[in-house]
């Protein structure tokens, strides 16, 4: 950059008038970064917005599961005698139980060897563990430890690469094997061969295997293990000591209820946010701060909606309850002049607790209700299918829910001698489908890795009559497999098997299922989904054209910037010619003066 003095000839601050004429020409730049800056703001505020809907319907995973709302709590009366814990399907009730004798397993050692745990023992010859289950068995070499023995009988695995049934330990300088398992039938015997059988020298038993003994409510029951499951219908008892204690079985209520808080807690804090964000600066008051989204008609829109789905009713109306209310997850009253009131959610857990005990299922379908719509629906072979047997399996079970042993492990489903083949399923009417879900063979006779259905597409027919593809599965080797609908609306479904995993291609589809969801929460998520769904979701559109709006700031703010540039260099340029025709027309002046002067001189001097 040329170096230059301005004002030398008209004294005039050029710098100055240039930095003030650019200042004025870069207004609409300055506005243009400060709307920048207000898009990203909002930008920034919408991505927020989507992660605390995210954040939101997180909270449904537990309120979705049925074992959530079935779940039992068990109690013991003395925890030093025994612990347990209940499933969703535990029974029930109160149980004396007196733990007469704990289970314990065998205990065997050799004797002292003089050279302790980790010297070489100097000997050689192989130690032998046997059980009904089979045989291990281990070298042992001249420079070999006691040390080295028990690493080597711990890590041991016969030829069904099963490990030894033994733990290895060196005490008091004794090799000492333990069963792992407890119970009288978990004996084991030991065999050693070589020098090695004088150096460990005769072994002795100083621990007999022995089954628990216990009285529940008077009846007496024998274990090989501490732990007892199912004894009692879905618990799981944990022996500690011999002695007495009552165990209560109760309805555990505290798993919804603290998942119910957690959606209330993240409702509130979503809620908290939006009206944040939607906040208009008072004139009233000179501290109030303006939101980044105060304004926006979408947020708006989602707030309201938001505050109208939780105290609704539910779509799900043959229930118990029909609204969030119902079971104590109701609005705040409003207070006149009240600054915290926004809408916000209350959870009486009081009346939660008593509605679960009431019927805690009904407490589910009023939040999330699922419902098996193929079996309300029929089947149909579709046009290229094999024949079916109906007195092995009738079409309907299928489609009924019957997943029990009358139809499950027996080869039973639709049979063919070959692939492709199809089913249809119509609903007698138009389902909001959730998901569909196709059990295949898969059992220890016949795995589906072998028997089941490896590939095939599901199709869906929309209420306008058009077909389009829901799902495809490749590759299955599992019994179950679960394909999420995302809310299609269906009147019928086609299966198109095209693969099985039997060399012969032969299909073995147990059953099919297919559900519509209703309820309050589930709602309020499709709801959600609609704006947080990745791809083509309401937030990510609004996302995408904050994104172009921001862009073109961006390359209308560079052209700009270029302008300025260009109109900065011809306002120097122009201020430099000034200065030079100012510098000349003074070199002039100067000129003129002095020769006025000097004819001034010429004439004022006196003549002779």
């Amino acid at each position: 950059m040329s170096m230059r003095i301005s004002g030398l000839a008209s004294g005039i601050d050029m710098d100055g008038i240039i930095e003030q004429l650019m200042a004025i020409e870069r207004r609409p730049l300055v506005m243009m970064q400060q709307k920048q800056q207000e898009l990203e703001a909002q930008k920034g505020a919408w991505r927020d917005v989507n992660t605390r809907l995210r954040n939101l319907t997180d909270k449904f995973s537990a309120l979705k599961l049925q074992a959530t709302y079935l779940a039992k709590a068990a109690e013991s009366s003395d925890k030093d005698v025994l612990t347990a814990t209940a499933g969703h399907n535990a029974g029930m009730g109160t149980y004396k139980i007196e733990v007469e004798q704990l289970a314990t397993g065998f205990v065997k050692h050799g004797e002292v060897v003089a050279e302790g745990a980790s010297k070489p023992l100097a000997v050689t010859g192989t130690i032998t563990i046997s059980t009904e289950a089979g045989e291990w068995q281990i070298e042992v070499g001249i420079n070999d430890t006691l040390n080295d023995i028990v690493r080597k009988l711990n890590s041991v695995k016969n030829e069904d690469d099963k490990s030894a049934p033994v733990s290895a330990s060196v005490v008091a300088s004794r090799l000492v094997l333990a069963s792992k398992e407890t119970g009288q039938q978990n004996d084991f015997t030991v065999q050693v061969t070589g020098d090695l059988a004088d150096k460990l020298g005769a072994w002795q038993e100083v621990q007999q295997g022995q089954d628990a003994k216990v009285k529940i409510n008077g009846i007496e029951v024998e274990s090989a293990s501490n732990s007892l499951k199912d004894v009692i219908q879905g618990v799981t008892i944990d022996l500690k000591d011999t002695g007495t204690s009552t165990l209560t079985v109760t309805q555990d209520t505290k798993a919804v209820v603290d998942a119910v808080q957690a959606f209330v807690d993240q409702y509130n804090s979503t809620i908290d946010f939006i009206n944040e964000k939607l906040q208009a600066k008072s004139q009233n008051d000179p501290n109030s701060v303006r939101g980044a989204l105060s304004g926006d008609t979408t947020l708006m829109r989602l707030q309201n909606s938001l505050r109208n789905m939780v105290v609704s009713r539910s779509s799900y109306t043959e229930g118990k309850y029909v609204t969030l209310a119902d079971i104590g997850v109701a609005t705040a009253k409003f207070v006149p002049g009240a600054a915290d009131y926004s809408g916000k959610l209350n959870l009486d857990v009081a009346k939660l607790e008593e509605a679960l005990k009431a019927d805690p299922l009904a407490v589910k379908d009023i939040l999330f209700k699922q419902t098996n719509v193929a079996a309300l629906g029929t089947a149909s072979l579709g046009p290229d299918s094999a024949s079916f047997d109906d007195n092995l399996c009738p079409l309907d079970s299928v489609l009924n829910g019957v997943t029990d042993a009358t139809n499950w492990g027996k080869g039973e489903g639709w049979a063919s001698a070959g692939l492709p083949q199809s089913l249809i399923v119509n609903f007698n009417g138009t389902r909001t489908l959730d998901s569909v879900r196709l059990y295949t063979l898969d059992t220890d006779e016949f795995p589906a890795e072998i028997w089941g259905v490896s590939d095939y597409k599901i199709y869906y027919l929309d209420d306008k009559g058009n077909e389009h593809l829901l799902a495809e599965v490749e590759g299955n080797k599992r019994g179950v497999v679960t394909s999420s609908a995302n809310g299609a609306r269906a009147q019928a479904l086609r299966f198109e098997f095209t693969g099985s995993n039997h060399p012969s291609n032969i299909a073995r589809v147990v059953e099919i299922e297919a559900f519509e969801s209703s309820g309050v929460l589930y709602n309020l998520e499709q709801y959600i989904r609609d704006f947080t769904r990745a791809g083509d979701g309401i937030l990510t559109e609004k996302d995408k054209s904050y994104e172009r709006q921001i862009n073109d700031l961006k390359e209308q703010a560079e052209r700009l910037e270029y302008r300025l540039e260009l109109r900065q260099e011809r306002l120097v340029v122009q201020f430099i010619a000034l200065e030079r025709a100012l510098s000349t027309m003074q070199s002039q002046g100067n000129w003129l003066t002095s020769q006025i002067a000097q004819l001034n001189n010429m004439f004022s001097q006196p003549k002779k």
